[in-house]
C-alpha cells in the first residue's frame, strides 16, 4: 500500500472573540494492491481443488475543503456549524495474477458529497453541559475487485457500489462535579440515525455455479435506522478508589431490507455485528506510595454484551449465525515513573476467567453451505515496558 496525505488549516477568532473558526483543505492519495488466492473443495485424489485468484489495484484520490465555526450567542449558549465538501476519484485495474479478470479495461468513478454539522451547546452551570446536534455525512463508494468488471452495481451484475449517506440527531448532557460530596462524572447521549444506500459485505454467487465462484463484495441496501442511548459515569468514594462504568443500548434495523444481487433477491436482517446491550464496569485503586517511588495503580474491569449475529442475512440465507452473549474479566497493574525515572511498567491480563466466547464469523451458508464463527482470545497475560521522553 502507498499512502500520502497533507492538510493546510487556518484558525482564528472574530466579532470581538465571539466567533472561533477553522477552515482548511485536505488531500490524500492512496494505492492498494490486493492479491487474494482461494481454494475450494479440495478432495484429492478424487477431485482436484477449485482455485480462483483475485488480483487488483485500487487508487483513491481525495480532495476536500472545509470550514467550521462556533459563535457565542450568550455567555453560556453557543452555536456551531460546519461544512465539508469532498471529491473522491476511485479507479480499479485488474492485475496479471487475476484468474478471470486480467485484461479488463480500467474503471474510474468520481464521488462528490457534502458533510455538515449544526448544533447548540449550553453550559447550564460550571458542572453541567448540554448539547443538541444534527449531522450528515457519507462514506464513499468504490469498486469490488473480485466482482465481474462491469461498470454497474451488483443489482445489475457489476462491480460498483454506491456511496452510503447518513444523517442523525443527538442530544446529551455532561456532568463533572460532586455527588454525595465526592468527585463524580456522568455523561448521557441519546441519538437517532438514518442511513441510505447502506454498505454491507455479502457473499453472493454471481454466475450461479453453486458457490464455486462465490465472492465477498460490498453491496448497498436501501435504508437502515439506528437508535440508541449511551451512558458513562464514575465516582471517587475515596481519594485512592475510583469506580465507574459505561453502557450502551443500540437498536439497529434495516427499514428497507430487500435488494437484487447478480439476479437473485436478497433479504437482509437482523443487523449483524451489533449487540443490543454492551457495558463495562470497573474499579481502580491508587496505592498510597511515596511520590519519589512513582505511581502504582490496579484496575479491574468486567465487559459484557448480549447476543449478536455475525451475518446480515440470519433471517434468510444464513441461519445459525447467532452468537451468545458473554462477559470477560480483565485486569491491569501499573507502576508509572518507576523510582522517579522515565520508565513505566505494567502487568495485564485479559479474559482472566478463561471464558470461551465468539467475536464474529464468516457467513458462507448461501454460496458454500456452511458458516464459521471466530473464537475469542483465551486467557492472556502480558508485560508492557515504556519510556517517556
Amino acid at each position: 500500500m502507498k499512502n500520502f496525505s497533507d492538510e493546510m488549516q487556518l484558525q482564528g477568532t472574530g466579532f470581538g472573540g465571539k466567533l472561533n473558526y477553522v477552515a482548511g483543505v485536505y488531500v490524500q492519495r492512496q494505492t492498494v494492491d490486493t492479491l487474494w488466492p482461494q481454494t475450494y473443495f479440495e478432495l484429492l485424489p478424487i477431485l482436484p481443488p477449485v482455485t480462483v485468484t483475485n488480483n487488483f489495484r485500487i487508487k483513491n484520490k481525495t480532495d476536500a475543503v472545509y470550514a467550521q465555526g462556533t459563535y457565542s450567542l450568550t455567555g453560556a449558549l453557543r452555536f456551531t456549524a460546519g461544512l465539508r465538501w469532498t471529491r473522491e476519484r476511485v479507479s480499479i485495474a485488474q492485475l496479471p495474477a487475476a484468474t478471470f479478470t486480467f485484461g479488463a479495461p480500467d474503471q474510474h468513478k468520481t464521488f462528490n458529497d457534502p458533510s455538515w454539522e449544526a448544533g447548540l451547546e449550553y453550559q447550564a452551570t460550571p458542572e453541567l453541559f448540554t448539547y443538541l446536534k444534527t449531522r450528515g455525512s457519507f462514506r464513499s463508494g468504490g469498486f469490488n475487485g473480485s466482482a465481474p468488471p462491469v461498470n454497474a452495481d451488483a443489482t445489475q451484475g457489476g462491480d460498483l457500489f454506491k456511496s452510503e449517506h447518513t444523517k442523525d440527531v443527538e442530544g446529551g448532557v455532561k456532568f463533572r462535579g460532586h455527588a454525595f460530596g465526592r468527585p463524580a462524572t456522568l455523561n448521557i447521549a441519546v441519538y437517532n440515525q438514518w442511513i441510505k444506500d447502506v454498505q454491507r459485505v455479502e457473499f453472493p454467487d454471481p454466475d450461479g455455479s453453486g458457490g464455486l465462484a462465490s465472492i465477498a463484495v460490498t453491496v448497498n441496501l436501501p435504508a437502515m435506522r439506528v437508535r440508541g442511548i449511551e451512558v458513562e459515569g464514575s465516582i471517587r468514594p475515596a481519594s485512592w478508589l475510583e469506580i465507574g462504568g459505561s453502557g450502551a443500548l443500540t437498536a439497529a434495523k434495516f427499514t428497507k431490507n430487500s435488494t437484487v444481487l447478480f439476479g437473485n433477491l436478497f433479504q437482509f436482517g437482523p443487523v449483524g455485528d451489533t449487540p443490543k446491550w454492551t457495558g463495562t464496569a470497573y474499579a481502580q485503586v491508587d496505592f498510597p506510595v511515596p511520590e519519589d517511588v512513582g505511581a502504582v495503580r490496579l484496575r479491574g474491569e468486567v465487559y459484557a454484551q448480549t447476543h449478536q449475529f455475525f451475518s446480515n442475512s440470519a433471517n434468510s440465507i444464513a441461519p445459525g449465525t447467532k452468537l451468545p452473549g458473554y462477559a470477560l474479566v480483565n485486569g491491569r497493574l501499573e507502576w508509572n515513573r518507576i523510582m522517579g525515572s522515565h520508565f513505566s511498567a505494567a502487568l495485564f491480563g485479559k479474559n482472566l476467567l478463561d471464558k470461551a466466547y465468539f467475536t464474529g464469523g464468516m457467513p458462507l451458508a448461501g454460496p458454500l453451505g456452511h458458516n464459521a464463527a471466530d473464537v475469542g482470545e483465551p486467557r492472556t497475560y502480558g508485560i508492557e515496558l515504556s519510556f517517556g521522553f
